[in-house]
Parts: structure tokens; C-alpha cells; sequence
């Protein structure tokens, strides 16, 4: 073996690292983060809404650098948050090779029981569920895109990386930089203010 190339969760990357490392081989790892975003108080807010429920729903949210987390100005917290709801509401759930649809299934199994165990530990905790939240019944593994709203970070949803459709939002007058450096590891991290949108 000449090379090894993984793409995945932090922990298995860690594990592969320490097990590659002694035979000084090429390694490359593009690992799964959990990837905040910051909405700024001068945001268009349709776009943004529009731009970061495709970030977060977009390949079912499976992607390594998928939108997990918004932080809100608290200025515009409220009106993106419902423009956010809306957008993802709006998305058609079915077949993955029929054009018309936008959420398709899991591609695990066991993704299904994480996603109802932090559903549940964070309504639990003070979270408000917005859109979604639970599987659904077809054949495979399905589960409606989820938005939740008033997070805090003791939730289990808010620093565990899984591939989902669902994103949290939360309001937020900290700014952008002592939020994503209080993020350990995220694959990608964003900005979304007015001038960026235009």
C-alpha cells in the first residue's frame, strides 16, 4: 500500500493517522467538522436564507461541510430564522434520481436512532423544533429536514458532527471570530453579511 485516503468522521481519521503513521506513507484526510456560519446584522435576509438551507440540506445534509450551525445577529434573528423555516419546508422529499426531489435517504442506518437521540435530548433540554425531527416510513432510511431554534451549546446536537438534514440557529451579538474559534475542528466555517450577497 502506497497511500491511504479517507474521507469521514475526525475520530476514524484520528484512528487511521496513529496506525499510518509509523509506516511513513502518503495520508490524506478530509474529515467532517461541525461547521458554524455567522449572519450578520446588515444580511439581505431572503438570500441568506435561501443560500444556507441549501448549504444545510443539500445531498441530505451528508456533506463534510454542510451548514450545521447558524449564528444569528440578534438583530435579524427572528426574520431569518422564519425565511430559513420557510426554504426548508419548501423541500421535496423522495427518490433521489427523480429531478423534483431534494431530500433523499441516509445512506446508515444507525444515523436514524442519533438523529431521534439528539432530537429528543435537546427538546428535552429547551430547544424548539421548528420543521421535522423525526424518520419517516418508507423503505430505506429517511428523516425529515429538522430546524431547531433557542440551542445552547449543553445540547448534544450542537458540537456532534453526523451527517443529517437539520441545522440549529441560535441568536448571537458575539461576532464571528469568537464563535468559529470556540469550534474545534470544522471542516468550513462562513460569514454571511449584505456585501457578500450582492
Amino acid at each position: 500500500v502506497d497511500g491511504v485516503f479517507f474521507t469521514g468522521s475526525y475520530a476514524t481519521g484520528a484512528k487511521i493517522a496513529q496506525a499510518i503513521g509509523p509506516r511513513m506513507i502518503r495520508l490524506q484526510l478530509e474529515l467532517g467538522g461541525k461547521d458554524p456560519t455567522y449572519v450578520c446584522e446588515d444580511v439581505d435576509v431572503a438570500a441568506a436564507a435561501a443560500s444556507l438551507a441549501d448549504g444545510a440540506m443539500y445531498n441530505t445534509g451528508q456533506s463534510c461541510c454542510s451548514v450545521e450551525r447558524i449564528y444569528v445577529h440578534e438583530k435579524v434573528h427572528d426574520a431569518f430564522v422564519e425565511a430559513f423555516v420557510r426554504e426548508v419546508k419548501g423541500f421535496a422529499i423522495g427518490d433521489p434520481t427523480d429531478e423534483s426531489s431534494y431530500i433523499g435517504p441516509l445512506t446508515r442506518a444507525p444515523q436514524l436512532d442519533l438523529l431521534e437521540a439528539q432530537v429528543a435530548d435537546a427538546r428535552a433540554k429547551g430547544a424548539k423544533l421548528l420543521a421535522g425531527g423525526r424518520r419517516l416510513d418508507p423503505p430505506g432510511h429517511w428523516f425529515e429536514p429538522t430546524v431547531f431554534s433557542h440551542v445552547n451549546h449543553t445540547m448534544a446536537l450542537m458540537p456532534s458532527r453526523g451527517p443529517r438534514p437539520g441545522t440549529c440557529a441560535r441568536p448571537e451579538n458575539r461576532g464571528q471570530s469568537r464563535i468559529f474559534s470556540a469550534t474545534p475542528r470544522p471542516a468550513t466555517a462562513r460569514t454571511v453579511p449584505r456585501a457578500a450577497r450582492r
